[in-house]
């Protein structure tokens, strides 16, 4: 995977929450936040990432400004943890 020269990017439940992740070999990284689904089962997952230009990484025509895109996403089901109790 090539992330256009770019070791780190910011994944988060939402774009209010987002987190530096690192960029494993070959391309993965992980985000160990919990994530909760809304009423309606859906999951929300937003990355920012600093903008490139093939042109100016690699010699081509292309001047678009890209940023970097997903394959694919795992989510890791984790237990619950509840609050310990008071004793009284």
């Amino acid at each position: 995977m090539d992330t256009a020269g770019f070791a780190d990017v910011e994944l988060g439940p939402d774009s209010a929450h987002l987190e530096r992740v690192q960029f494993a070999p070959g391309g993965a990284a992980t985000l160990e936040l919990p994530i909760i689904a809304s009423p309606d089962g859906t999951l929300e997952v937003s990355m920012q990432t600093p903008t490139w230009q093939p042109s100016k990484r690699s010699g081509s025509k292309d001047t678009r400004m890209l940023g970097l895109g997903l394959h694919s996403i795992t989510l890791e089901p984790v237990e619950a943890v509840s609050a310990p109790r008071e004793q009284r």
